[in-house]
């Protein structure tokens, strides 16, 4: 069974591209341009996040700064200490029936 075609092919090819040095800009995709321009707005953006040091998380875990040598406490400090109280053991529980949640 023939295949049939509505257009007719070209006699002759096109020459092919003409071998030589190419320019920088030829290097990059031409229907990327959006993405390379984001790309490097937040590359921009993280530098100078860093840069400025501000807008991080770097001190978000860290503790209180800590007070100046001799200035006084701002706040009292509490310790407290936790023990078991003093008396007969308690009579252990009997197991939960299987029944309940």
């Amino acid at each position: 069974m023939p295949v049939l075609r509505t257009t007719k092919l070209p006699a002759k090819l096109p020459p092919p591209p003409e071998l030589g040095e190419r320019t920088f800009w030829d290097y990059f995709p031409r229907h990327a341009w959006r993405r390379i321009v984001f790309l490097l707005l937040a590359l921009g953006a993280v530098l100078v996040l860093k840069h400025s040091g501000s807008w991080t998380f770097g001190g978000l875990l860290d503790g209180p700064p800590a007070p100046a040598p001799g200035a006084p406490p701002s706040a009292p400090v509490y310790h407290i200490k936790v023990t078991r109280p003093q008396g007969p053991e308690p009579a252990p529980r009997p197991p939960a029936s299987m029944s309940q949640p």
